[in-house]
């Protein structure tokens, strides 16, 4: 055989191998028969199917983790409260812009102050003393771990030898120098507190001030402040029944007690339903489609099962011969969280929610040595938290894979401005729903939030008492 006919003989086997695979990917990734039959989806489980979903399947992918998801619902503070040296106070929230710009700077300060790796034990009076000066406080709501936030925003992995988790933090700018500005960190379940401190000026956080001092601005003071967390000796301490946690926000002027509805996202019948299911490394074209007597439809490939049920129910499951939706090649909480944003940045955009809607995380960020996590997120419009029976959304992450997600796609939206009410007022409606035996009452939490219903919700003060975990609503 001459070196020509070799050549064409060569040239000849790539071209037939190139048209054997082209056609795989072409038969297992096109619908060629209507209303969702796949004609070739049968031969999917089969090694020839898995050969050519291994080429365009996109499960061994790893997500991305420095996605700005993880910065909205996760690595970032569910509020945040500017304070003002004539003690006015502005609050903003996540769903706001305003508050996604707090966000960033509060983040370059934390992480320059991680890089440093030291801390200082503080009182709580200092404590108390960094809340009522000009500056930011922000609140988590949940546990976070130094050595998570530190990873995700620095990639370092440093020990804390005083303090190893905080739910809530506070930049004095009064006590800011042109090179350095201290950040107090608060431990709620241990009462600990340090500060630590990043080298930088406050012409950053100067601005932020500056910028917001033409908002609305609320008389709002910390139940410390007004001694409601002491009780009363002496005189008068018969009238007292109620004591409040020191760090409870109170607002002294009248609120608006707003009133919300929502709406089920469905996604069976979604124009985005494509995109929707590649966020489950799903084909839509490839995929079988399973239709039950209750409507719910199930969409399975050889690696995974997505069902999608009625009130917006949604179910991820990987096979057993898959380890699940690829998030990171580690198994640290930073990985798992971050990747678990991903996936519910994605959710949401798909699934077309309300901008004031979103999903915020609810269980604590905290290292777990055999690599599996828990997260839970529920429910915040604009900056409210809504109490469920069930959780908006649960994600389970064993060694860097997603290994099952359970969520009910929602969007609430804003029905009436609502009624004005006096906080006092509620108060007094909040120790009469307590008090049973005219005993004494020590409130733990208080804050304003919704409770899903069937009806539409009203703003209300959502209270937990006496380390009980019970919700008691007064609206």
């Amino acid at each position: 055989m001459t070196t020509k006919e070799r050549i064409k003989s060569l040239l000849l086997a790539v071209l037939v191998s190139s048209s054997i695979i082209l056609t795989g990917l072409i038969w297992f990734d096109k619908k060629l028969w209507p209303d969702g039959y796949d004609f070739f989806s049968v031969y999917s489980e089969t090694f020839i199917g898995r050969f050519f979903s291994k080429l365009s399947d996109k499960n061994e992918q790893a997500l991305n983790i420095n996605d700005t998801g993880a910065l909205k619902s996760i690595f970032a503070p569910r509020t945040a409260m500017l304070s003002y040296d004539d003690g006015s106070r502005i609050n903003y929230n996540i769903t706001q812009p305003a508050g996604e710009e707090i966000t960033k700077q509060i983040n370059t300060a934390i992480s320059k102050a991680l890089a440093e790796s030291s801390q200082s034990e503080v009182s709580e009076t200092e404590w108390q003393n960094s809340l009522m000066s000009k500056g930011i406080f922000a609140d988590y709501s949940v546990p976070v771990s130094f050595q998570a936030i530190s990873v995700f925003l620095n990639g370092q992995s440093p020990d804390f030898e005083i303090m190893d988790t905080f739910d809530k933090m506070c930049i004095n700018l009064k006590a800011a120098t042109s090179t350095s500005v201290p950040i107090f960190f608060r431990n709620s379940s241990s009462g600990k507190h340090v500060v630590m401190y990043a080298p930088m000026n406050s012409n950053s956080f100067e601005q932020i001030l500056s910028s917001s001092s033409s908002a609305s601005q609320f008389n709002l003071s910390y139940s410390f402040e007004l001694n409601l967390d002491k009780r009363v000796e002496g005189a008068g301490e018969n009238h007292q029944k109620i004591v409040l946690d020191s760090y409870i926000l109170l607002p002294l002027n009248s609120v608006k007690l707003s009133v919300i509805d929502k709406t089920y996202i469905d996604m069976r019948n979604s124009d985005l339903l494509g995109e929707f299911l590649e966020t489950f490394n799903l084909n839509l074209n490839t995929a079988r489609k399973l239709v039950q007597a209750d409507d719910t439809v199930l969409y399975v490939n050889s690696n995974s099962t997505l069902t999608l049920g009625n009130n917006g129910y949604i179910e991820y499951a990987p096979s057993v011969s898959s380890k699940g939706i690829k998030i990171g090649e580690e198994n640290s909480v930073t990985t798992a969280a971050a990747g678990s944003a991903k996936i519910i940045d994605n959710l949401l955009r798909y699934a077309g929610i309300d901008q004031s809607t979103t999903l915020y995380i609810s269980s604590p960020l905290l290292e777990n040595s055999d690599g599996e996590y828990t997260f839970t997120f529920d429910y915040v419009f604009a900056g409210n938290p809504i109490a469920s029976d069930t959780h908006g959304l649960e994600v389970e992450v064993k060694n860097g894979y997603i290994t099952s997600l359970r969520a009910n796609l929602k969007s609430y939206y804003l029905l009436d401005a609502g009624k004005e009410r006096e906080p006092l007022e509620l108060i007094d409606e909040l120790y009469s729903k307590l008090s049973s035996n005219n005993e004494n009452i020590t409130i733990d939490e208080l804050y304003f939030g919704y409770y899903d219903s069937s009806l539409p919700m009203t703003l209300s003060w959502q209270a937990k008492a006496n380390k009980s975990e019970e919700v008691i609503t007064v609206k």
